[in-house]
């Protein structure tokens, strides 16, 4: 059927056939035959019934995508809303300090930049070879070389003379040992420093044992929370080890030394020799923070 007579069927196509075909006033002609519409068939509940065709069509995969959305999603996904409890546990470790650590200065001035030179190259060549033998652990951490001046009443500069130093770190676990080689090297060099500290080793051991120690605890407490609370048993949702601490128990007290006794002993025996040392001791913790479920 062609379109005209499909939609204004037979009457309605002579009718339209009979509008002018002038642009001018072909609106104005066919006004009459469009203004009384009462001649046309209703075609409104088949335009109504495609729409509700169409809308079934795009609606199925917006249905069949929440759907899948649905089943996507776990189970257990709401049970973490309830029966939620978060806590932790801390444990702890007293560590003696192990590790001694001195720092050796080397210092040599002079108004000969041959001679200072000469001078200090001897003191930094005994105290690195002593610290360089068993069971020493040294490095050099600074050296440095420069002039020295003066400045008369009129601001002129003049050099006056040469300075060298150097700082020598030496660490070990022989407190006596060290502290024999700071007496023995005072004549070259001056003790800048002493500090003790746990070893690496130490201190990575402790760590291991405070962890497992506050998991323990931690396991220790959920069973009795879940006991408490009229549960057989638990899960652990999240668990974190973040939290690592370190603080000094006793500060220690610093190398004493023991003076000559008598000027007749001999240069070697005259020098000071460390009598005692005390380290001190480190506390060493972790704290263990998680959620369980019940």
């Amino acid at each position: 059927m062609p379109p005209t007579e499909s939609l204004f069927g037979s009457f309605g196509k002579k009718q339209f056939e009979n509008v002018p075909k002038n642009d001018s006033v072909s609106s104005i002609a066919a006004a009459p035959y469009f203004a009384n519409a009462a001649f046309l068939p209703d075609y409104r509940h088949i335009f109504t019934a495609k729409a509700k065709t169409m809308l079934k069509t795009l609606l199925k995969p917006v249905a069949l995508l929440t759907l899948m959305l649905g089943a996507a999603l776990p189970a257990s996904a709401e049970t973490l809303h309830y029966n939620v409890v978060e806590f932790s546990e801390s444990a702890s470790v007293e560590l003696l300090r192990d590790t001694m650590t001195v720092n050796l200065r080397v210092h040599e001035e002079g108004r000969s930049r041959e001679t200072v030179s000469g001078n200090f190259v001897k003191k930094l060549n005994n105290v690195t070879r002593k610290a360089s033998a068993a069971p020493f652990k040294s490095e050099l951490l600074h050296r440095s070389a420069s002039p020295r001046y003066e400045y008369d009443s009129k601001g002129k500069r003049t050099q006056t003379g040469w300075e060298e130093q150097a700082v020598v770190q030496v660490e070990s676990k022989n407190f006596e040992a060290l502290n024999k080689l700071v007496a023995e090297s005072r004549s070259d060099a001056d003790l800048e420093s002493l500090t003790f500290k746990v070893s690496k080793q130490n201190r990575q051991d402790a760590l291991d044992e405070v962890s497992q120690a506050a998991l323990a605890r931690f396991k220790d407490r959920a069973a009795a929370l879940a006991k408490a609370m009229g549960f057989r048993n638990y899960k652990i949702v999240r668990l974190n080890f973040g939290q690592i601490g370190s603080r000094p128990i006793d500060s220690g007290t610093p190398v004493m030394m023991r003076a000559a006794k008598a000027a007749a002993v001999s240069d070697e025996a005259a020098a000071p020799v460390p009598e005692h040392t005390s380290p001190g001791t480190e506390e060493v913790s972790i704290t263990v923070r998680g959620t369980i479920q019940m």
